[in-house]
């Protein structure tokens, strides 16, 4: 059976197949296979039964054969990582190989159940149903995203609903990652042009491509998995995806629509057969697609777990914040529904910043409007959690707004509500100190920013809440770092690898162990504990390797980057020279190394250490060629990473030392607008 989508495994009620193995063998590693369950756009999915006294049934997918050599093991690589996500709402990777012929295969869960397409077209549950499903589903994609897995290609076909058992209706997502397993590397670096690049990338469905997906080079990322998420919430209501093409060969023009086309409101006679909402749910579900599929990525939700509250919020028919067109009518519709007085922070902004005030007219407003509220105690539970829906709703737009200098007096005021609502031991207060921290340091009030990350890990340790109190630790020892309180720095960075890295999940993103052995490693070299630092440096690449691997990626780049300077400073040159040599190495052999600005930018600085160093020690023969070749990448290096006042400190007093003349950065912008002149390249 094709499917129009590609999914890659359907339960027993999807639908007969006729059943054809398709020149599979009857035997795949240690699965048996009994028949064909259906086929799409990457390859053919098979029931398949294991071997041993279990006799467990898997959805046996077997990849065609385009991926080859080194693609077909990242494609296995990435499968065996995948088999690590362990979530109720994600079909499980069970093994993955390769058959005799060369040809990948994933092993996965089967799951006995209906797509989430068919599951809305034949039992058009009700709307409450399907927020639920979708619930399930973006609590996974939260799950995985947090263990940095992206999904690159979520749509009704990839979402599985199980049913029975007396339980609600459940989602499952499958096909993690699978696009990748049949991304055609050599076409991919091959496309030149937008049609052809999304030729090359049709793992991923079109409708569900995020408008950045389809510029030249992009690469997968949360922010596009969050506005698939906004086009399965569009389509589980509207039976369709927010844009849609005219036929199978409306690339181009689907992509210009996408990137350029305003979203439509959905209106009552657009809804699909079953769903039925009032119009004030509508006009919330309208306010909650906007946003999820904003066309600015940062314009979008900042993580799959708010898009999954906002769904419940949505669901309970309570304000979402998102709902435009601002708190008020949020405000005006929680009074309506509850009865209850709440004050709008976002009309009355000074009134809400001074919460304390809020709380205590609280009373006379409740007499004035004679709310029959039974105790004080529900009294008091209604306005803190209309209070708190406000002030989510407010620090999320200021976050979104990012570094505004203007927005940042805001903050102390917002943080005096959050403590007369939530305490001042409480974790909500530690989190929203933290943000308020981001916003100091980046205006540069680092001292100030400090104060904050102080009192908020003295209240994640008070909770023992050791994966807040390390990312906490990891903001705070930036901080003191930057304002040159360097020992604190480190005893900051100790304290954080001793007590809260043991507690932690290291698939976890923001727990990675690395990132702390790294830090902790510069630290100890700025104190000049050098071969400390180098060693701490190290361990934090075998840390990153073990865990998720990829020789010359961004975070490989760095550490190994950060390692050639220490071993230069140190006066390991011959050290340096090896490691500088394989890093670069590598990156030239990761194909996604040209798609990524960061990668590129430590590539080239990386070989203007190795140029200089190698200038040093040249002959005057070989000299002019390495002073060219040495200058030439510190202009690019320069180029994809900016101007800084030292960039070419130590490169100048090199070419100097061998009397040639320093680079100049009128040198640097001439050469950036001969580059966009001749190759319309824009400068980063």
């Amino acid at each position: 059976m094709q499917r129009e989508d590609g999914a890659t495994f359907i339960g027993a009620r999807s639908g007969a197949t006729d059943g054809r193995l398709s020149g599979i063998p009857s035997r795949i590693a240690r699965f048996t296979v009994e028949r064909a369950i259906g086929s799409g756009s990457f390859g053919d999915v098979h029931l398949a039964v294991e071997d041993g006294p279990l006799a467990r049934r898997v959805a046996l997918k077997v990849v065609r054969p385009n991926a080859r050599g080194a693609a077909l093991d990242a494609a296995l690589r990435e499968a065996r990582m995948l088999a690590r996500l362990d979530h109720p709402s994600i079909a499980r990777v069970i093994d993955a190989g390769a058959t005799g012929d060369g040809r990948a295969f994933i092993a996965l869960e089967y799951i006995d159940g209906r797509t989430f397409s068919a599951w809305c077209s034949d039992s058009e549950p009700s709307v409450a149903s399907r927020l639920e499903v979708l619930e399930d589903v973006a609590a996974a994609i939260a799950y995985a995203h947090d263990r940095g897995t992206i999904h690159r290609d979520l749509k009704p076909a990839n979402i599985m609903v199980r049913e029975g058992g007396g339980a609600r209706a459940s989602g499952v997502v499958l096909d993690f990652g699978v696009a990748a397993l049949v991304d055609d590397s050599d076409d991919r670096d091959a496309a030149s042009t937008l049609e052809a690049t999304i030729s090359a990338r049709r793992a991923g469905t079109l409708e569900t491509m995020a408008p950045e997906q389809f510029i030249l080079g992009a690469s997968p990322s949360v922010r596009a998995d969050l506005y698939s998420l906004g086009v399965l919430l569009h389509w589980s209501v509207a039976g369709r995806p927010p844009f849609a093409r005219t036929s199978p060969s409306d690339i181009l023009g689907f992509a210009q629509r996408v990137q350029g086309e305003a979203l439509r409101a959905i209106r009552s006679q657009d809804l699909a057969a079953g769903v039925e909402l009032p119009s004030a749910q509508l006009r919330d579900l309208n306010a909650v697609l906007s946003r999820a599929l904003a066309k600015d990525p940062q314009q979008r939700y900042a993580s799959a777990t708010e898009f999954a509250q906002e769904l419940a919020r949505l669901r309970r028919r309570e304000p979402t914040d998102a709902t435009a067109p601002g708190l008020l009518a949020r405000s005006r519709r929680f009074v309506a529904r509850n009865k209850v007085p709440v004050m709008s922070a976002s009309v009355v902004i000074g009134t809400l910043f001074a919460s304390t005030a809020v709380v205590s007219g609280f009373a006379a407003s409740e007499r004035e409007a004679r709310i029959s509220a039974t105790t004080e105690l529900e009294r008091a539970t209604l306005l803190a959690e209309a209070l708190r829906g406000n002030l989510r709703a407010l620090t999320g737009d200021l976050v979104a707004l990012g570094n505004m200098p203007q927005l940042v007096g805001y903050w102390p005021n917002i943080l005096a509500a959050y403590e007369t609502v939530e305490g001042r031991d409480s974790i909500v207060l530690a989190q929203q100190r933290t943000f308020y921290a981001e916003q100091l340091t980046r205006s540069g009030r680092a001292p100030e920013a400090i104060e904050q990350l102080q009192e908020a890990l003295r209240a994640a340790n008070l909770h023992d809440h050791a994966e807040i109190a390390a990312a906490i630790c990891l903001r705070l020892a930036f901080a003191l770092e930057e304002t040159g309180r360097v020992d604190e720095a480190l005893a900051v960075m100790d304290g954080a690898i001793a007590n809260d890295l043991p507690k932690l999940d290291p698939l976890v993103v923001t727990n990675h162990p690395w990132f702390f052995h790294g830090l902790r490693g510069r630290l100890l070299a700025t104190l000049g504990r050098r071969d400390e630092g180098i060693a701490a440096i190290r361990e934090a690449i075998i840390l990153q390797d073990r865990a998720i691997g990829g020789k010359g990626s961004l975070n490989d780049s760095q550490l190994r980057g950060v390692l050639v300077s220490e071993l230069i400073r140190a006066d390991r040159i011959d050290e340096a020279l090896v490691e500088g040599d394989a890093l670069v190495a590598d990156i030239e052999r990761n194909k996604t190394a040209e798609r990524s600005a960061g990668i590129r930018a430590w590539r080239e600085r990386t070989r203007s250490d190795l140029l200089r160093l190698r200038l040093e020690r040249a002959s005057d023969a070989d000299a002019p060629e390495l002073a060219a070749e040495l200058r030439s990448v510190a202009i690019e290096w320069r180029r994809l990473t900016g101007p800084s006042a030292d960039k070419f400190t130590a490169i100048n007093h090199t070419l100097g030392k061998r009397g040639y003349p320093p680079i100049t950065e009128e040198e640097v912008l001439a050469f950036i607008e001969n580059l966009k002149t001749e190759q319309g390249m824009a400068a980063p």
